[in-house]
């Protein structure tokens, strides 16, 4: 509750303030002797007139000050909206194990990037269910789809380089996110693939888990991770050599996602705020303010406590004159 013109509340008080100086000021009537007024029995009509109709217009003056300070309500409409399902597929093949993405003054390895980035990912989806799969030469589910962001965050931290083997089995991991989904009812299903080489190990290939895709209506955006390769320096891990861009492209052009390239931090972070854009709620709309103005209730019950004070001021409290 608050008060769009909390000053009108100072009326009462200035009111009160004329109503006593007022008073103060009025003549005293002398009587000759006191002893002539106590013989007086007032009627109860007489005793009740005058803290009645006090009562009455100070209530009545209370009312009104308190409309004109436009009492309201102001609250957003929590209407529920569908989940938005987003499963992230992430890359922990050897070749992760570049150092070449320059946080601050230091060189750091791939996945601690796409860690860095991710956290921040995933806070922005704060309406959103999101899943985690890792994969190498296997895939695994890390987390299902949750809406709980702190134990993603959790669990992304805790993904090594080679847990799931030295290979890249790209296209079991879009198998297990694939499976995750399926049987999720929501809006709008979508995953993100990220990986820095080309599928060598698993017994899907990354198209045939696109045509899947395709067929279930979820889109998959890729994410191709590295330096070009006159950049890179020569790794024994990084057993697929540069990521199969033509590929990548390819399943995010069959199942309606977009296909972005990551050679530093600050490309990454640029690759997933557009991510972020892409995948806004279809059927968001700006929050709705409500707003619930209290004035023609609070006028209304000064209007009735008015025609009620007129009444009786002109019925059972007329003052006769004389």
């Amino acid at each position: 509750m608050s008060l769009l013109y909390p000053i009108a509340l100072i009326a009462p008080l200035i009111l009160l303030g004329i109503f006593l100086w007022r008073r103060g000021s009025k003549e005293k009537v002398l009587f000759p002797s006191v002893g002539l007024l106590k013989n007086v029995n007032p009627s109860w009509k007489v005793q009740l007139r005058k803290p009645s109709l006090y009562l009455l217009s100070t209530l009545i003056v209370v009312l009104l000050s308190l409309a004109a300070a436009r009492p309201q309500k102001i609250s957003a409409d929590e209407s529920p909206q569908e989940a938005h399902d987003l499963m992230l597929v992430i890359d922990l093949s050897g070749s992760m194990r570049e150092r070449d993405y320059r946080s601050g003054f230091s060189l750091i390895d791939r996945l601690q990037a796409v860690k860095m980035v991710l956290a921040e990912f995933i806070k922005s989806r704060k309406q959103d269910r999101i899943g985690v799969v890792a994969f190498g030469t296997s895939a695994f589910l890390q987390s299902p789809l949750t809406m709980d962001h702190l134990l993603v965050a959790e669990l992304l931290n805790l993904l090594e380089i080679g847990m799931a083997g030295e290979g890249t089995a790209i296209g079991d991991g879009l198998g297990v996110a694939l499976k995750g989904l399926r049987d999720i009812q929501s809006a709008s299903k979508a995953i993100v693939l990220l990986t820095d080489g080309a599928n060598n190990s698993g017994t899907v290939s990354p198209l045939q888990a696109a045509s899947i895709a395709e067929k279930m209506g979820i889109k998959i955006h890729t994410v191709g991770m590295g330096a070009p390769v006159d950049m890179r320096r020569t790794s024994l891990f990084n057993q697929s050599g540069e990521y199969d861009e033509k590929t990548l492209k390819e399943i995010a052009e069959r199942t309606g996602g977009v296909f972005f390239n990551a050679t530093d931090l600050a490309d990454l972070k640029k690759v997933y705020d557009e991510i972020d854009k892409l995948e806004a709620r279809e059927d968001e709309e700006p929050q709705r303010i409500i707003l619930k103005e209290y004035l023609p209730e609070i006028a209304g019950i000064a209007l009735a406590l008015s025609a009620l004070l007129l009444m009786l001021n002109s019925t059972i409290f007329l003052k006769i004159p004389g």
